[in-house]
């Protein structure tokens, strides 16, 4: 998928769930990241 949509009541995904599957989807499609740059509404230890 390119996108994804944030819809925690259907899905039950935090919008931090969201960002990391949207990460580890193109790690493993090959992406060798060095830098991500996001707006502080994705901030949490986790990301």
């Amino acid at each position: 998928n390119r996108f994804r949509v944030y819809d925690r009541p259907r899905d039950g995904k935090t919008k931090n769930d969201l960002c990391r599957e949207i990460i580890l989807s193109l790690v493993e499609r090959g992406f060798n990241i060095r830098y991500i740059c996001f707006d502080s509404w994705y901030s949490s230890k986790e990301t």
